[in-house]
């Protein structure tokens, strides 16, 4: 199905809707009106039913604050690198907890040099029996 890009830009109280493929400029009230626009427009430019497209729309410049789809886009890769990170940071966390705790340290020990109370140290214990 084709998708139509659609850049939204709020210009005092009405959001102005761009659709650059077919050289289409609309205005809403608010951002659910403004996708409901683009699909009329672009039905009605193309004599083509509403329901025969997609549109992916995306906010550019709300008051002054520029290139918000960009910013979203750079929100949404540190987001998934934190992610990253914090699935690496558990994992060594569960190796060092097992590593520790086959030395014959009591729990409590193992969490004082983690940092960390024994209860978490027997969780990531048994987790990470389980893993590996």
């Amino acid at each position: 199905m084709k998708t139509y890009d659609v850049t939204l830009t709020r210009d005092g109280k009405w959001w102005m809707v761009a659709i650059p493929e077919i050289e289409g400029l609309t205005q809403a009230r608010t951002i659910g009106e403004a996708h409901e626009m683009a699909r009329d427009y672009i039905a009605l430019a193309l004599n083509i039913p509403t329901d025969g497209f997609d549109i992916h729309a995306h906010a550019e410049t709300v008051g002054t604050v520029e290139h918000v789809a960009q910013l979203l886009e750079d929100i949404k890769t540190t987001r998934a690198e934190a992610e990253r990170l914090e699935r690496e940071a558990a994992e060594k966390s569960r190796k060092l907890a097992t590593d520790l705790a086959a030395q014959k340290l009591p729990l409590r020990e193992v969490g004082a040099i983690m940092n960390i109370s024994h209860q978490r140290v027997g969780q990531l214990v048994k987790s990470g029996t389980r893993a590996g």
